[in-house]
């Protein structure tokens, strides 16, 4: 499917062509209600303008550039295949060693949200605004929107203000009447974006830093009081910790044995409650 920065039916063209006979200029934007009553009044009214405009004007600049848009779909093709590699999930975990599927799962999930804010987001936050290009550095070879773009550009801080910006969208006069209870709150383009900043800084900045449940629960200290009180001589370990000598040894033994269970087990519902709002999202997670 041919990809355009510029459509002949949306051209200026087109729309002197339409006012030339009394038709409705196609609107630079509008609401899909809005967009429904455009082309049924078009089509009723002034069919063969519709058609000269939507049609022929489309089905001609496709005829022509027939050769461009091969060479963007090969262009395109290369990009997805051997770059950005869109054809399966990265889960970011270190090669050589074997990952359970329940860690792939959720690494591969955060690692994609990750690039999504901080690749794709971010491109699209400069790519077309010549003053975000030079504040967030974006470098010149992935400065043009089909031929330039080869290399992966990442900017944590592009993508975060993309968020930022698209948090703040609201429902105003180009979206309702002042008198719709909707007028004024947030747009769901909004509640998607917060949602993903949430999730985001969970991943990047709470998950990482969350306590080792072992020093969390008091194990690690109980282990090295344990060895403290172990002579030189006796170097068996597993006796050392698990052969205590008194029933308060053991029972504070299996006190804080429940205890790094209980935070693994926490955290465990942690990282599911954020897959699952994850997963509630996704349909957000595009540009």
């Amino acid at each position: 499917m041919a990809q355009r920065a510029n459509y002949w039916s949306c051209s200026q063209f087109a729309k002197r062509v339409s006012a030339a006979f009394g038709a409705r200029p196609k609107m630079d934007s509008g609401t899909a209600e809005e967009w429904a009553e455009w082309r049924k009044d078009s089509r009723k009214n002034h069919p063969a303008v519709f058609w000269f405009t939507e049609t022929f004007l489309n089905a001609a600049q496709n005829f022509i550039w027939w050769p461009y848009d091969k060479v963007c779909d090969a262009h395109f093709y290369l990009f997805n295949r051997f770059i950005s590699k869109t054809h399966f999930i990265k889960t970011g975990l270190k090669p050589g060693e074997y990952h359970e599927v329940d860690i792939r799962l959720l690494h591969g999930m955060f690692t994609e949200l990750v690039d999504f804010i901080e690749v794709e987001k971010a491109y699209h936050h400069c790519v077309c605004d010549e003053e975000k290009r030079a504040l967030y550095k974006l470098p010149w070879w992935h400065g043009g929107w089909h031929w330039m773009r080869w290399g992966i550009w990442r900017c944590p801080q592009a993508g975060l203000d993309y968020l930022e910006w698209e948090c703040g969208r609201k429902f105003d006069d180009e979206w309702l009447d002042k008198t719709d209870p909707r007028y004024g709150t947030a747009t769901p383009q909004a509640l998607a974006a917060k949602e993903q900043k949430r999730l985001y800084d969970w991943w990047k900045n709470v998950r990482p830093n969350r306590p080792d449940p072992h020093d969390e629960s008091g194990w690690i200290g109980f282990c090295e009081r344990r060895r403290a009180a172990h002579t030189d001589e006796d170097d068996d370990t597993l006796s050392m910790l698990f052969d205590d000598k008194t029933d308060e040894e053991r029972a504070e033994s299996k006190r804080l044995l429940d205890a790094v269970a209980a935070i693994e087990k926490n955290y465990d519902d942690e990282d599911e409650a954020m897959m699952v709002a994850l997963i509630k999202v996704r349909q957000h997670l595009w540009t």
